[in-house]
């Protein structure tokens, strides 16, 4: 083979490579970069109501068998997440995309359920923002008199 071919051969092969290797590269670093996840919790409250009379509302974050202190949170991506309603004297509606003030839980325009269960397991690919939807405990009480 004559050198002139031998170079032309090679430009060839950095100009097909070269972009290969960032392209692979990009997808690597953007892979790595983290998600954003924040929980809240929502829902009816008993109006005017000052003491809560043992009633608690609370959320946590569980991720490779660890709770996290905070309720916001950076993870990389695929990470398994847990997240958990332990709230007491409330009934649990279930968890959803948003923040409460987004969510429409009636009607045809009702925002989607990701899930009914207090605890919820998921892979995380996007910033993600979940409200586990709550509401007060009511009570009917039928009394007969004499």
């Amino acid at each position: 083979m004559s050198k002139q071919l031998i170079k032309i051969l090679a430009i060839c092969a950095l100009v097909v490579i070269c972009p290969l290797v960032i392209i692979g590269v990009s997808l690597m670093a953007t892979e790595a970069v983290g998600c954003t996840l924040t929980i809240y919790d929502g829902g009816v409250e008993k109006l005017g109501e000052t003491d809560f009379g043992g009633k608690s509302s609370k959320v946590s974050i569980m991720v490779n068998g660890e709770a996290l202190e905070s309720t916001t949170t950076t993870l990389t991506k695929r990470t398994e997440v847990t997240v958990t309603y332990e709230g007491v004297g409330y009934d649990f509606v279930g968890w959803y995309n948003g923040q409460y003030n987004e969510i429409n839980r009636e009607g045809e325009n009702a925002s989607e359920k990701v899930s009914d269960q207090v605890s919820y397991t998921f892979e995380i690919s996007k910033d993600t923002v979940l409200t586990a939807v709550r509401d007060i405990k009511s009570y009917d009480v039928t009394y007969e008199g004499f």
